[in-house]
């Protein structure tokens, strides 16, 4: 056999295609711990010896060293297709089929082969060999048949392959689409020359067909970023993540939708894929209206009944392009059952401890006042039943009436009292309905008209449960001290925020005193320690304004916030 060449332009093809296989082949090492990248290395390492060979042979001028570069290029044509079927398999998430015993199978006739191939005169494959007007005439055994056949299904396999991901995987749906159509032409190319007795084009027209399936792959790296690590884990992420996440086209179809989304729609991928938004988040009272703001909005829902009931807040996002035109929408659905519980459980023992704090200070003002005062009723009895036994009518008269007295005020602070627990804020009465409530019965109790003002802005929320106790305290001491010692005609109860801080104003039109002298004589007479005490257990503070005949101003001033 004469290994003697001679130089043909028909070469530069199959070079330039050698050159396009080891760089492409180079990228994939590089991106070696990417899903199939070691398998796509190795076809392209083998496609690129496979057009090297086919220069030779162009390029030989003995028929005999033709045909062993012939051969040459079929030992490694399977080999580079069974390699391509690896990478795509891999990287469809069906590595799981790769086992050692599938393995064996697919590499296993490319060596059983290899002694047919290299035979002689390699009669087992092709019955006729030659070249007719310097193209290569060859006819297929049946085993040549056959080994043609087992190629043909590794690319339609690599085919079908890359058709499940394009239906499975949204995500990498144009990298999958370039797939198939590079594979497909490798395809009818291999279907094409089974046919026919001698090949079309010289130089060999299944390597165009490899460059262009490559061609297909390269626009998938460069501009979807096939190999890239980041969408795989983002798709991973995304899939396995708790939170639901559906994403809407721009004609508000589903367009994607992670487990968790399926779990709560009751509706696998293929039931829901391509579904109008309205119809297939219907099952979730509320989430078709929040989701039909293209502009991002935020919201809350909640499933089912009773204890089985959940709550989710929903973050809806519009997604656009570099250009600025909207390409659909993201909606991701958080469960917030457990946070909600929890809070509430916290309110729940909030209260509880606000309760019985409430109630020990109660106790201990019933014992300070109505206490104290019957107490001194039950001394001035005795006394007044002495007067009487001792004939001393006068003074006995004179001493009930000073009891008669005491009781109408034991009785006026018995239904303060009352009035004080029945209007106190409760899970069933708010801060704010609770004050407006004790406002109203204090005016029909003692005929002082009061007046609540709540500044605009101010919510609920900005007391928590401690804070509103304290607080709604702190009014009514206020209240019962204008009442009591100022004489006031009417109260003004007013709330407000700013600065960080919460402020509650209560301003009446009594008659005042000298907070000067006030301090000489007695700092709690009006219960001014009373609310001090209260105001600095919520890291605040009071202030009392007033003076002789300009009524007294009471500021309370706490940090905003539950």
């Amino acid at each position: 056999m004469n290994w003697n060449y001679e130089y043909t332009p028909l070469i530069w093809p199959m070079l330039a295609s050698a050159a396009f296989m080891w760089a492409l082949g180079l990228y994939c090492w590089r991106h070696r711990f990417s899903p199939g990248a070691l398998a796509l290395t190795f076809a392209c390492a083998l496609a690129s010896l496979w057009a090297i060979g086919n220069a030779c042979q162009l390029s030989a001028t003995d028929p005999d060293a033709r045909f062993w570069w012939f051969r040459f290029q079929m030992v490694i044509s399977t080999p580079s297709a069974v390699s391509a079927l690896c990478f795509v398999l891999q990287y469809a998430g069906l590595g799981r089929w790769l086992t050692r015993t599938t393995l064996t199978l697919l590499i296993a006739p490319s060596i059983l082969i290899l002694p047919a191939y290299f035979a002689d005169d390699a009669r087992l494959l092709w019955s006729q060999v030659g070249y007719v007007d310097g193209r290569f005439v060859r006819v297929l055994t049946p085993l040549g048949v056959a080994w043609n056949l087992y190629g043909l299904a590794v690319l339609a396999l690599t085919v079908a392959v890359a058709v499940r991901l394009f239906v499975h995987s949204p995500l990498y749906r144009k990298s999958a689409a370039l797939m198939m159509l590079g594979h497909s032409a490798t395809v009818a190319v291999q279907v094409l020359e089974m046919r026919l007795p001698a090949p079309l084009l010289q130089p060999s027209l299944m390597i165009l067909s490899i460059d262009f399936a490559l061609a297909m792959y390269a626009i998938a790296f460069f501009r979807y970023r096939l190999l890239n690590v980041v969408p795989v884990a983002r798709d991973s992420v995304v899939e396995r993540m708790p939170d639901a996440v559906i994403v809407l086209d721009a004609s508000d179809r589903i367009a994607d939708l992670n487990l968790a989304a399926q779990q709560l729609l009751g509706a696998g991928r293929r039931r829901t894929l391509g579904r109008e938004a309205a119809q297939a988040l219907a099952v979730v009272p509320g989430l078709a209206a929040v989701t039909e703001c293209h502009a991002p909005a935020e919201g809350e829902v909640s499933l089912g009944e009773g204890d089985a009931r959940r709550w989710y807040r929903v973050n809806t996002s519009s997604l656009e392009d570099g250009r600025g035109f909207r390409l659909g929408c993201l909606v991701v659905l958080h469960n917030t059952t457990e946070l909600r519980l929890a809070r509430e459980r916290l309110l729940q023992q909030e209260r509880a401890v606000a309760t019985l704090q409430e109630r020990e200070r109660v106790a201990r003002e019933l014992h300070d006042s109505i206490g104290q005062v019957l107490g001194y009723v039950s001394m001035q009895v005795e006394a007044t039943r002495k007067l009487l036994e001792d004939g001393k009518t006068p003074a006995a008269d004179s001493q009930l009436a000073r009891l008669a007295g005491v009781a109408r005020d034991a009785h006026a602070d018995v239904r303060g009292f009352i009035l004080d627990l029945r209007a106190a804020p409760s899970e069933q009465q708010p801060f704010f309905a609770a004050l407006g409530r004790y406002l109203d019965g204090f005016c029909q109790n003692y005929g002082v008209q009061t007046k609540l003002v709540v500044a605009p802005g101010l919510e609920e929320g900005a007391f928590g449960p401690e804070a509103q106790s304290q607080l709604f305290r702190i009014v009514q001491e206020a209240l019962t001290n204008a009442r009591r010692h100022g004489g006031a005609r009417s109260v003004a109860v007013r709330l407000e925020a700013g600065d960080g801080l919460a402020r509650v104003v209560v301003q009446d039109d009594g008659t005042g005193f000298d907070p000067a002298g006030l301090a000489l004589v007695d700092d709690e007479r009006f219960g001014l320690q009373f609310m001090r005490e209260r105001a600095e257990e919520l890291g605040g503070r009071v202030e009392v304004g007033s003076g002789p005949g300009r009524g007294t101003r009471v500021v309370v001033e706490i940090p905003l916030g539950p």
